[in-house]
């Protein structure tokens, strides 16, 4: 258990072949020479959707897509003009925010209002009993309202909640009507139960018409829904079917209603298999609309994204008055729950997880593109792995490469059991360059940060199945 959270960041030390003036660091100078300031560039004029926080917490508003302040009940404080949509995921930390993507995606092909559910805890954090975690206290949501001039919405800001860190149920339950996604041979709905407690909902459940399913030769059984398919069932004016004329699935587990789904607030019990129609896991594709249109605009509050550089800078041993972090390959081996990929294929962990030396020839691979690209010869890693074996550490260490150390630094014990997960999440979005795990979506998404934020360069190694 020893490396439990020691997620190794490889840091390959970064060597410029040219003037140092590319290393001034600047405001206005390309994310590519600047990681520290990656993120919102500029400061958007204010708006009539300025949701700052107040004092104490609460959203502030210019104008409202609300009646008013938080209330006890979500319903008294939804205006009567307005229509929105929620959904939460039964799913790690990263799947919650590509959940989280694809709704406000879908708010935005619907004209609905975006209300964003908390990140939840799970197994994949380490401790399935840590707090509850609010959105916005990860994500700069001020911004993001900014550049997409529109109004989101945390649930925080539509009604009163217990204290994300205590260990509470919501005293004011109230029923709601919900879509669910799962496939239509399913015989039940996986629900977030901790969260919707949280947030005081009892909801059922109706499934959607096979018409919204991503083209299958087994409709009854594909997993994904088309999101332009989907916003003709929920689009506030003529939608294409009739909700309150659907069959219920499956009735709310605390009153035992059976409401069909409301029309002025659609919730979903997940949006993470969710396609614009034209493959399934659109993620993976630089093109991804969700992402593009959504996703790359959510970047870490300056709290988070401060904590990241600091934890970076001590990885490669670099002073704070230094002022700033050189250009470094951030390098993810997910082995843990992807062993039982590896039993399922009858492989023991040897066998299925590429050797340390393995990933050295993608990581050159980038150091010459970058090189290539812009006379930079890039020396920095950092390493992230969930990996326990402590000979998978010295193999990391024999490599030259550093990695932040979660149990030597106490981030759980100091800060909680999020943390590690999301200051790796920062420290990937700082990378010029990117290596990954196949088929782990935590690894997707810093790739996607990497790319997009910082133009930089990325790759993936596959378990050996």
């Amino acid at each position: 258990m020893a490396h439990r959270y020691r997620r190794a960041l490889v840091v390959v030390g970064v060597a410029f072949v040219g003037s140092l003036s590319f290393l001034t660091y600047s405001r206005g100078i390309s994310p590519i020479f600047n990681p520290l300031n990656v993120g919102p560039q500029v400061t958007a004029a204010a708006n009539e959707y300025d949701l700052g926080r107040n004092a104490k917490g609460a959203a502030s508003y210019a104008v409202h897509p609300l009646k008013g302040q938080p209330s006890l009940r979500f319903r008294d404080n939804l205006r009567n003009d307005s229509n929105y949509i929620t959904s939460w995921a039964v799913a790690g930390y990263t799947n919650q925010f590509m959940n989280h993507v694809n709704m406000i995606y879908l708010g935005l092909l619907t004209n609905r209002i975006p209300i964003i559910a908390p990140f939840s805890p799970t197994l994949h954090i380490g401790d399935v009993n840590s707090w509850i975690l609010p959105f916005g206290d990860v994500f700069d949501l001020d911004y993001f309202r900014k550049k997409l001039q529109l109004p989101i919405l945390e649930w925080r800001d539509v009604k009163i909640l217990p204290s994300p860190t205590a260990d509470e149920v919501n005293p004011e339950v109230e029923t709601i009507g919900c879509w669910t996604t799962v496939a239509e041979n399913k015989k039940g709905v996986p629900e977030a139960t901790r969260l919707v407690q949280y947030l005081g909902l009892d909801c059922s459940y109706t499934k959607l018409p096979l018409s919204v399913r991503l083209a299958s030769s087994d409709v009854n059984n594909e997993i994904f829904v088309v999101l332009p398919q989907l916003a003709a069932v929920i689009y506030p004016e003529s939608p294409s079917i009739r909700p309150d004329r659907q069959k219920i699935f499956q009735a709310s587990s605390v009153k035992k209603h059976e409401k069909t789904p409301e029309a002025q607030l659609s919730c979903f019990d997940s949006l993470y298999y969710a396609s614009s129609g034209v493959s399934a896991f659109e993620w993976e594709k630089s093109w991804s609309p969700a992402w593009q249109m959504v996703g790359r605009h959510l970047y870490f509050t300056r709290e988070f994204k401060r904590l990241g550089e600091e934890y970076a800078r001590r990885a490669l041993g670099i002073e704070k008055a230094q002022g700033y972090i050189p250009p470094f390959i951030a390098l993810h081996i997910r082995h843990g729950d992807f062993g039982s990929h590896c039993a399922a294929a009858g492989k023991t962990s040897a066998d299925c997880f590429p050797p340390v030396s393995t990933y050295v020839a993608h990581i050159e691979s980038i150091k010459k593109k970058w090189l290539e690209r812009s006379n930079i010869t890039v020396t920095n890693v950092i390493v992230m792995s969930d990996e326990q074996y402590s000979g998978f550490w010295h193999d990391v260490a024999n490599q030259g490469w550093s990695f932040t150390n979660h149990t030597a630094e106490k981030t759980v014990e100091r800060l909680g059991a999020w943390y590690p997960t999301l200051i790796d999440t920062v420290i990937q979005g700082l990378a010029v360059g990117h290596v990954g795990t196949s088929g782990s979506t935590f690894s997707l998404v810093g790739e996607r940060r990497v790319r997009d934020w910082n133009h930089g360069f990325s790759s993936a190694v596959s378990i050996r199945i």
